[in-house]
């Protein structure tokens, strides 16, 4: 992942969880990244969860799992390791840049500073934020 991406990804997201509730059927990429932007102001860490894409998560997983070998330990998941800080919160918007069917380029930008692309594909589920984390 890119250094710029990670300085986005973390000012958007926070730690926290809410109560259990039906994962979120996005119908659209740039709706997907308004509603992970959404969970995490909102520190819905459950939430922003099911919003990335099964390939995120399970590349988030492995890293944790590759970290939690190190003899500092590391987060119990991927989900801890991704949506377990405090991070700055700001206005973010967001615009579809490209698509084909399964995958979208989306611009999310935060505080109106400089946009940083990311993937969105859909899923059977619907559209979810993709990272690239490995």
């Amino acid at each position: 992942m890119k250094p710029a991406s990670i300085l986005v990804l973390s000012a958007l997201v926070v730690a926290g969880c809410s109560a259990q509730r039906a994962a979120p059927t996005v119908q659209e990429p740039v709706a997907a990244a308004e509603a992970f932007s959404h969970a995490l102001q909102e520190g819905d860490g459950v939430r922003a969860w099911e919003l990335l894409s099964s390939r995120t998560q399970a590349a988030a997983d492995r890293l944790a799992a590759r970290a939690r070998l190190s003899p500092d330990g590391g987060p119990d998941s991927g989900r801890a390791m991704l949506l377990g800080g405090a991070y700055p919160l700001g206005a973010t918007s967001s615009r579809e840049l490209s698509s084909d069917g399964g995958a979208a380029e989306v611009a999310i930008s935060l505080d109106g500073g400089a946009p940083q692309t990311f993937r969105a594909v859909h899923e059977p589920s619907g559209w979810k934020i993709d990272l690239d984390l490995e």
